[in-house]
């Protein structure tokens, strides 16, 4: 009777357990994930935080590792999905909102990344970084006179920094001098169909 008792409890699950299971899975995988992450294999840790969204009490970490390995990888799409819902979850987190920014601008979305940095500066406006970013966009959009204006800022912030302050207005200087061999151009074909 024994041996039957035994064989029959060896095949029954414990309340609760395949949740308990699914927990301890989950969070094997997210310290995979940060075990990849730490070794730059940032698809394999994609993978693994992924598997660790399983579990709710791991969800919102494993997103944000998600996110940031994401980003890590280039995979621009699936950084800008997650960082995009976890700035609708906390709106006013500069962290996030600085990330989402980066990825636009890695993107080539200038407008949305132009338009993030100016909402942080506004709460951060002697933020070194995000200026120097928002600088950078600005230069990307070929807006000059903002770029200038934003640099004569920069300087008064921060005169200690003067190589990337000379590296911004070489920039700057490129552009208006493009900006106005292009109108030249214009001007001389103007003139050129007139007659």
């Amino acid at each position: 009777i024994f041996v039957l008792f035994s064989y029959g409890c060896a095949g029954m699950r414990i309340l609760g357990e395949e949740r308990k299971i699914l927990e301890n899975l989950a969070a094997e995988y997210y310290f995979l994930g940060e075990g990849y992450l730490s070794q730059k294999n940032y698809k394999k840790a994609i993978e693994c935080f992924e598997f660790a969204m399983r579990d709710e009490s791991l969800y919102q970490q494993a997103y944000y590792k998600k996110g940031y390995a994401a980003a890590m990888a280039k995979e621009w799409e699936i950084a800008e999905e997650v960082y995009k819902e976890l700035l609708l979850q906390d709106e006013k987190n500069t962290n996030i909102s600085i990330s989402l920014a980066y990825i636009y601008s890695q993107q080539g979305k200038f407008e949305q990344a132009n338009t993030l940095y100016v909402t942080v500066l506004q709460d951060n406006p002697y933020n070194k970084e995000v200026k120097e970013n928002y600088i950078d966009i600005l230069i990307s959009m070929n807006n000059i006179e903002l770029a200038s204006t934003e640099l004569e800022s920069y300087k008064e912030l921060f005169p200690d920094s003067t190589k990337k302050i000379d590296e911004y207005q070489k920039k700057i200087d490129e552009l208006s001098k493009k900006d106005t061999e292009t109108t030249n151009e214009e001007n001389v074909e103007i003139k050129s169909e007139d007659d």
